[in-house]
This record gives structure tokens, sequence and C-alpha cells, in this order.
């Protein structure tokens, strides 16, 4: 998001969503298949960090202003869209739409062969869709306006924990929990901004929701604090091994 300079904008919101929805694909596909699959046809994880060494260079010696450079689209397809030009940092997110897409289906088909009941499977997506969905009214919010570094920060913490126990599961093929505390600590101050403006302006003041945003985070922290904790402790006894203590 830094690299293009997309601000406060979807875009930035569309980024986070591709992002969480990869990693947690992968980590939901590796409990079925057992395979963690890293690439989507021929472009995988190292091509991606290629993609972004490239693409910090050219900021280093263009300037972010490149990416808004605008080229000139052939005229039938301008004639059905009904724009002219499209800019680089546009196109960069239609890839990244495309290799999306053809990585979800990749996934579903992949599961679909490998799981015995496909519906049990699904109902472990909810929480992930339940993140995104909140993630994008968020984007509506005065405080993801203001704040949207912070706001990415708070929601890329829930992904953490939300990934790590899919991770957690694929390892003891234990089944996926369904409800996440965190989700609600999120759910509360992006319902109160996203939902009801006026609300929220009147509750919150003109800080843009930041008490109930800290609020929110501390909470999540707090149970991330939690988890991480109580998983080292119970896998280092598995092992017996020591972590944390002398």
């Amino acid at each position: 998001c830094q690299l293009f300079r997309v601000g406060a904008t979807f875009v930035c919101i569309f980024m986070l969503i591709s992002i969480m929805v990869a990693f947690f694909f992968t980590a939901w596909e590796e409990w079925h298949s057992g395979v963690v699959q890293t690439a989507v046809g021929q472009i995988g994880v190292t091509e991606g960090q290629f993609f972004s060494i490239i693409g910090l260079i050219i900021v280093a010696i263009f300037g972010p202003e490149m990416f808004d450079t605008q080229i000139a689209l052939p005229a039938f397809i301008s004639e059905n869209i009904g724009y002219s030009t499209i800019t680089i940092k546009e196109i960069a997110v239609l890839l990244v739409l495309v290799g999306q897409i053809q990585f979800v289906i990749s996934v579903l088909c992949s599961v679909y062969k490998t799981t015995p009941n496909m519906l049990r499977s699904l109902s472990w997506l909810l929480p992930l869709i339940a993140l995104c969905v909140l993630t994008a009214l968020w984007y509506h919010s005065t405080f993801f306006k203001a704040h949207p570094a912070l706001a990415v920060f708070c929601v890329g913490q829930i992904f953490f924990v939300l990934t790590s126990k899919m991770i957690v599961c694929s390892m003891s093929k234990m089944s996926f929990p369904f409800f996440h505390i965190q989700l609600l600590f999120l759910a509360i101050p992006v319902l109160q901004q996203s939902l009801n403006a006026d609300m929220g302006a009147k509750v919150c003041g003109k800080d843009g929701g930041m008490y109930a945003f800290v609020a929110s985070l501390s909470l999540v922290l707090i149970f991330n604090l939690i988890f991480i904790v109580g998983f080292i402790s119970q896998i280092t006894q598995h092992l017996g091994i020591y972590c944390l203590k002398l």
C-alpha cells in the first residue's frame, strides 16, 4: 500500500483483504490436502518478492508518482467501459484480482477433492469472511480516513490469530473453532462508526473514534497474548522443552 501510495482508499482495503485471503486459504487447504500451495500457476512467493523489490527500486528512482502514470486504452475497450486511460496502479490491482480469483478457485477444487464434508470445510471460512466484511465496512468510517495505518494494524492482529489457529488445527488435525472473540472486539467500533455515522460522531467525538479503537485494540492484543502464551505452554509441555521459563 505504501508502494502504490494508496492511502485511506478502497485500494488499501482490497490489497489487505487479498493478502488475508491468500494466507488463510493456504493454511485452510493444507488442513485438507497436507500440501502448502505457494504459487498461482508460475507466479509464487519468490516472484512476488521480486516484484516488490522492483517496485521499490522504481519508486526510489522515479518517485511514487510513477504508478499514477496514465496509459491509453485501445479504442474498442474504452468504448465499452467508458474510460480512455488506466493507471499503472490500476493495472496492478487488476492483476492481483485475476490472480486471487484463480487461486481461490484452485484451492476450492483441491479441498473439494479431499474433504469428506465440504459443508463443514466451508464453514471454517466464515470467520475470515466476517473479518473481510468488517474490514470493508471500516472503509466508510471517519476513523479509517484519519488513521488508516492503525486500522490496518488492528485488522492484521486479528488476521494473525485466525491464521495461526488454522495452522495449529492443520498440524493437529483439530476442527477449526467457529467463534473468535477478537472479531467481536473489532465489530463493535466498526459497526458503530460505519453503520451509524451520526451516532458514532456524537459518541466518539472529533477524534474519529480513537477511544473506542484503543479499547478494541487493547482487548485484541490481550487475547492474542493469552493465545500465544497458552500455545507455547502446551507445545513445550508436549515436547518436553523449556520456553519462557528456566
